[in-house]
């Protein structure tokens, strides 16, 4: 008898003990979804020669929140502005430039397969000081034709020529055609005839730049 209740009671226990083990303990540990990581510094993906011409002679400055849209193969499938700088050149110069330069270390999920990710960043524009100018730059050759109407307006302005990427500036934005610096800060003044009345005209204009080391 006295084996019996032991025999019993070791059983009871065992019984007991059983619900006390979990299936979760033997699981793996459960591995989150990476995002993707930038590779080298997001930093290098803006330089001063990227400020944007018209921001430049506008005095336009600036502070741009942004999200990128990430392939599996690092690249950026899309830029989307997340907070303005109340500029539209500074919003559109940003996601140019950083979705052909940006790239990345792909997103995995929890099994390590490759993955589509987003990454948001921001970056503040200033105007760039004291540029330092290379004699590698130049000469700069710029042409540009356009009309002008009897209100000194200017119309159908057209670059003939742009050697070097020309420009006034030292900070260049290959998203900026000349043309539009032109039309918003050099409006010329109506032209006017021999009698002194506005008249509509074609203009040329062709502006060189050289620089020579002494």
């Amino acid at each position: 008898m006295r084996e019996f209740w032991r025999s019993y009671v070791w059983g009871l226990g065992l019984l007991l003990l059983l619900p006390m083990v979990s299936p979760a303990t033997a699981r793996e540990p459960v591995v989150d979804a990476t995002k993707p990581e930038p590779l080298g510094s997001p930093g290098s993906w803006l330089t001063d020669q990227d400020y944007p011409v018209a921001a430049n002679l506008d005095g336009t400055e600036g502070r741009v929140g942004f999200q990128l849209e990430v392939g599996v193969d690092g690249r950026v499938v899309n830029c989307i502005i997340t907070s303005s700088s109340g500029s539209d050149i500074l919003d559109e110069t940003t996601c140019t430039v950083i979705k052909e330069r940006a790239r990345f270390k792909t997103a995995l999920n929890k099994e390590n397969i490759p993955i589509p990710g987003s990454y948001n960043g921001r970056v503040t524009w200033r105007i760039p000081q004291n540029h330092a100018l290379r004699l590698a730059d130049y000469p700069k050759r710029l042409h540009l034709s356009f009309d002008v109407d009897e209100n000194g307006v200017t119309e159908n302005c057209k670059v003939m020529d742009n050697v070097g990427n020309a420009t006034f500036v030292a900070a260049l934005s290959r998203s900026v055609n000349p043309c539009e610096v032109m039309m918003k800060r050099n409006r010329p003044s109506p032209i006017l005839d021999a009698d002194g009345n506005p008249v509509k005209a074609h203009v040329e204009t062709v502006t060189e730049t050289k620089i020579t080391p002494r």
